[in-house]
């Protein structure tokens, strides 16, 4: 079971994080579900209160994003996603900085 405290979200392990919640771009990153070598993975919300969307945000680590090529796999990896639908793969919505 996962909750909150005044001082930021528990992420999945329980540890609190006290960078969220965290605005990018239009979405509420609440939540980080997983980090790995190449970047991180954030449960999100979009939309007006009431209204409300939740969304999965997958963001590039900082020292990854001056690398041109890393970047222009990671849009590769977007554009190849983007026109899969299946059940099972995550839809891709949106690419930006």
């Amino acid at each position: 079971m996962q909750t909150s405290t005044d001082k930021g979200q528990t992420g999945p392990l329980g540890r609190v994080d006290p960078s969220l919640p965290q605005v990018f771009g239009r979405y509420l990153l609440v939540q980080r579900l997983s980090r790995g070598g190449m970047g991180e993975i954030f449960l999100a919300k979009h939309g007006l209160a009431g209204f409300e969307k939740l969304a999965v945000i997958k963001k590039v680590l900082p020292h990854l994003a001056a690398d041109a090529s890393f970047i222009s796999r990671f849009v590769d990896e977007a554009q190849v996603a983007i026109k899969l639908q299946h059940v099972n793969v995550a839809q891709v919505f949106e690419v930006g900085r």
